[in-house]
């Protein structure tokens, strides 16, 4: 039986690209407070409400960057650590039909379900995190691979007391 992977994770640098748009709200509310600090000297009820938002927008953007930088080591840490796990290949594999697919709404988000052989999954487009989140609503494959019937394999470690997925491989179809 042949199978092809249509899901496999990468490294994804997503936590640290977020500071590049903290930092341009930086420079722009500072910037601005800058601008009509020194290029606007009448005070009037104008100046002094921009220059206080440009003062609320750095200082906002600057408690951001902060949360963010402190973040980037834990952010590293799980990294180095689920790349150990798919480099020494320590992680669970369970394969077979989709079994109990199910999506269902929550506060306007779609999270979808399901098992193979006993084992659950569950994700949502809406929850950043590792690994496959991509539903049905947004063209994620596990739908039709449920209605088709087909078999997959499934590569995933258990963090936080949820099933992640690494890998995703499907039974090609016989022709």
């Amino acid at each position: 039986m042949e199978f092809t992977t249509i899901y496999e994770y990468t490294s994804k640098a997503n936590n640290l690209v977020q500071v590049i748009p903290l930092f341009i709200f930086f420079l722009l509310g500072f910037g601005i407070v800058f601008f009509f600090k020194n290029y606007m000297k009448a005070y009037s009820f104008f100046r002094q409400l921009l220059v206080f938002f440009g003062y609320l927008i750095g200082i906002i953007a600057s408690i951001m960057i902060i949360v963010t930088l402190i973040s980037i080591p834990k952010i590293i840490s799980e990294e180095k650590q689920f790349q150990n796990v798919i480099r020494q290949k320590s992680y669970k594999v369970v394969e077979g039909e989709i079994e109990q697919f199910s999506n269902y709404n929550e506060s306007g988000h779609v999270f979808e379900k399901f098992t193979v052989k006993g084992v659950g999954f569950e994700y949502s487009d809406y929850i950043l995190g590792k690994g496959f989140n991509k539903t049905s609503k947004n063209n994620g494959p596990i739908l039709k691979i449920y209605k088709e019937g087909r078999k997959v394999r499934i590569s995933y470690v258990r963090k936080d007391n949820d099933n992640m997925i690494l890998k995703i491989e499907v039974e090609q179809k016989e022709e």
